[in-house]
């Protein structure tokens, strides 16, 4: 009986999509397909928006330049943000920055209000891509976070809540 039923169910299902003229072969859905398919905007800022602890990949990528060997802010407490951003030209670009794990949430949603704004952002990424260099940063326009340091010739962290600033 149970098999029955299967069967009738499949074949109700589809006779629907023979009567629709529907192939899912030929489908726009079609994973044979190249064309771009339009996705619902919740649905890219929910999958493209996104925080993280700090993996090893990426622990490797900043130990020894923003995470220097003397860092006294533990890793623990960092996370990694995966966001998009518009460029000058309008261009949605992906994006990474390494913040405070008490922000980063608030982060989170002030980047999804300035990408669903259009508001432009040249570029986001680690300050690592630069050797930890703000001047080489700030120069390339570019937007990061964290960056462990201290006041020259002093013991002392350079800000007194560690990465509760955008540069």
């Amino acid at each position: 009986m149970k098999k029955n039923l299967i069967l009738l169910n499949f074949a109700f299902i589809f006779s629907f999509c023979m009567a629709q003229n529907f192939n899912p072969i030929e489908s726009e859905f079609s994973l044979n397909k190249t064309e771009k398919i339009e996705l619902n905007e919740d649905f890219v800022l929910e999958r493209e928006f996104y925080v993280s602890k700090i993996s090893d990949s990426v622990f490797e990528k900043i130990n020894g330049k923003s995470f220097k060997k003397n860092c006294t802010f533990p890793r623990e407490n960092l996370r990694i943000l995966h966001i998009l951003h518009k460029n000058l030209s309008g261009q949605t670009l992906e994006g990474e920055l390494i913040c405070n794990e008490k922000i980063a949430e608030i982060l989170l949603k002030i980047f999804k209000e300035l990408y669903v704004s259009d508001y432009p952002i040249e570029k986001i990424r680690l300050i690592d891509e630069y050797d930890a260099d703000d001047e080489k940063s700030m120069a390339d326009n570019n937007s990061s976070c964290f960056n462990f340091r201290f006041i020259n010739f002093t013991k002392k962290c350079q800000n007194t809540v560690p990465d509760l600033r955008l540069t």
